[in-house]
């Protein structure tokens, strides 16, 4: 793509990209460009940041250039997006200068800056804004519910163009709300390390298995630290009101993490093919970094807290958990040992291709543009090319299955692997190549377990 057709072209004009010229910084931005330049499109991980802003600054300018820029707040949620290219908010009653509102009636042209200083994170959005103000019915469902303020107009922005800065320099501030659920957080994790102590403490340790000499080492380990260790390690409990909440009123299990993760994605579809009730929070491990915390101290996605308040995580993990709740009835897993070394190794080459897919979207999407390191991109794209060729190949000499009553984990982890990265990666991984996996994976995403938990930032909500 021609840098004068990129996205990016809005803020990077020539007299702009001169300035990178002269310092040396001009090839990694013309990279940037090359492959596509910025996003016009809200996506989902964007979408998530901006409804967890309660404030952002919009920057406007007059017909004759002059410059200004304003503060607009609200709760969180007031910055609503409202299609893949639309962002509106409501514009509270204020100190009645209407400077803003004055130069957007002779200039559109707009910019919304957003500042998370809790994660550390800026966005930039450029656009052009309409403002309504004699639409009460749209004024009404724009305004926050229980905000005592007062809607004269709303603000619609069309996105033209969007980037997320790196976090260098930028101060970490958080809110008087985020440092009191910090400090019930630390409340309740002495709540558990007590409860853990006193569990250790009933720990049976024979005399003459007390200490056991470590391979090699020299050294010892009591028994009782070793129980202790595997319990912090595979088991995070919740906090006990929490625990005490889900066994009183009989709760399912909560799956925490966005389907826009392949694997929180695999681990929805397995449980429902397993027929294992469950519920589903969605919760980013980038936007609602506290809130995924408070659950999980590692924020890592998928987590899944059983309906004991017992927190697992790792999809694989999570999965294996799941077949042995549905066993004897129900397993993905084939029960042969021919068939089950086959599926797992389709099952390997899926997880490989979703990793790749994953350092890929990182790579391009977190780190700051002159600081990509082509190589490596260049390294981990052919790791993806291996994977899914070896999985046409594999697909081509025996098919999967595919219905709701026989496919496997292997089918399961292969079109959620292929949806990512046509998702995320079209451009390097051409569907028309892979003629056996788009097929199946066509199939598979119309099974009633899959569109329950489509690729996104939707909630699952139960089969329909």
């Amino acid at each position: 793509m021609s840098s004068e057709n990129a996205i990016s072209a809005i803020a990077f004009s020539r007299a702009v990209k001169a300035v990178p010229s002269r310092l040396g910084s001009c090839p990694a931005y013309a990279r940037m460009e090359q492959g596509g330049g910025w996003q016009n499109k809200i996506s989902a991980a964007l979408a998530a940041f901006i409804g967890e802003q309660s404030s952002v600054f919009l920057a406007t300018a007059n017909a004759a250039g002059q410059p200004y820029i304003q503060h607009r707040g609200g709760p969180v949620g007031f910055l609503r997006v409202l299609d893949p290219r639309t962002i509106g908010f409501a514009d509270f009653a204020g100190n009645r200068q209407f400077i803003s509102i004055g130069k957007l009636s002779e200039n559109p042209k707009a910019h919304l800056f957003l500042m998370d200083y809790a994660q550390q994170q800026r966005i930039k959005i450029w656009g052009t804004v309409q403002v309504v103000k004699d639409d009460p019915a749209l004024i009404e469902l724009m305004m926050p519910a229980t905000y005592e303020a007062r809607a004269e107009r709303v603000c619609l922005l069309t996105v033209e163009a969007w980037d997320a800065n790196c976090p260098q320099h930028i101060p970490l501030r958080i809110s008087a709300d985020e440092v009191e659920n910090m400090a019930v957080s630390l409340r309740q994790s002495e709540q558990r390390i007590a409860l853990l102590e006193a569990e250790l403490a009933r720990l049976p340790c024979q005399p003459d298995m007390r200490q056991a000499p470590v391979s090699g080492a020299g050294q010892y380990c009591n028994i009782a630290f070793r129980a202790f260790r595997v319990n912090i390690c595979l088991r995070l409990s919740v906090s006990p009101s929490q625990t005490k909440s889900n066994q009183t009123q009989g709760a399912m299990m909560e799956l925490i993490g966005m389907l826009d993760s392949p694997y929180v994605r695999r681990v929805a579809i397995s449980l429902q093919l397993l027929q294992l009730p469950f519920t589903h929070r969605s919760l980013s491990v980038f936007s609602t970094f506290t809130q995924f915390q408070a659950i999980n101290p590692v924020v890592k996605a998928p987590s899944l807290i059983c309906d004991d308040g017992t927190v697992l995580m790792d999809s694989t993990l999570i999965i294996e958990f799941a077949e042995a709740l549905a066993a004897p009835h129900n397993s993905l897993m084939p029960a042969t040992i021919a068939a089950r070394q086959q599926a797992l190794r389709i099952i390997g080459l899926a997880l490989a291709a979703c990793e790749k897919s994953v350092q890929i979207l990182y790579e391009k999407n977190l780190r700051p543009a002159e600081k990509l390191h082509a190589p490596w991109l260049e390294r981990v794209s052919g790791q993806l090319l291996a994977a899914y060729g070896a999985l046409e190949t594999e697909l081509q000499r025996q098919p999967l299955a595919c219905s709701s009553a026989d496919i496997t984990q292997a089918g399961v982890s292969v079109a959620v692997a292929w949806q990512f990265t046509q998702k995320m990666h079209p451009e390097i991984v051409p569907a028309a190549n892979y003629p056996a996996l788009q097929a199946f994976a066509a199939k598979a995403e119309a099974l009633p377990e899959f569109s329950a938990a489509p690729h996104g930032a939707d909630t699952y909500q139960g089969k329909h």
